[in-house]
């Protein structure tokens, strides 16, 4: 899919056609699931040339890049450079943080994180529950 995927992308900016912003958000949600976030930056890149910006889902999809290399500090960055931008996070882009704490280990922090997105209004989902160990607390 993603071998697809770089071939059309690369076939539309080789033709002079203007990919759309779903197109972009779509070429960095699938490197970013396969951990190939450096590529995704790049992608990334692009999208202010064309004068389009991250929205909440492209900063999510660089959280789960980060999580997926075990990159914790990294996705952090992602999350403070959103709440910069006046992006405010999801239930998602929680979910994936609170499921890296706990296989990082760090399971107080990951409940602590649980408590703040309640606190701001972001309620939990099926998929917080069960993408985590935290299930099982």
């Amino acid at each position: 899919m993603l071998g697809l995927a770089r071939n059309v992308y690369n076939r539309m900016l080789n033709n002079g056609v203007k990919p759309s912003f779903l197109t972009f958000n779509t070429m960095v949600n699938i490197l970013c699931k396969k951990g190939k976030v450096q590529e995704a930056e790049l992608i990334l890149s692009k999208i202010f040339e064309y004068d389009m910006y991250p929205d909440v889902f492209t900063h999510t999809f660089f959280i789960l890049g980060h999580c997926r290399n075990r990159n914790l500090e990294k996705a952090f960055d992602v999350v403070y450079s959103m709440l910069k931008d006046g992006i405010v996070p999801n239930s998602i882009t929680f979910s994936h943080l609170i499921n890296e704490l706990c296989y990082q280990g760090r399971i107080d922090e990951a409940l602590d994180m649980l408590d703040e997105m309640t606190k701001n209004g972001i309620e939990p989902t099926v998929y917080t529950y069960t993408t985590s160990p935290i299930s099982s607390l």
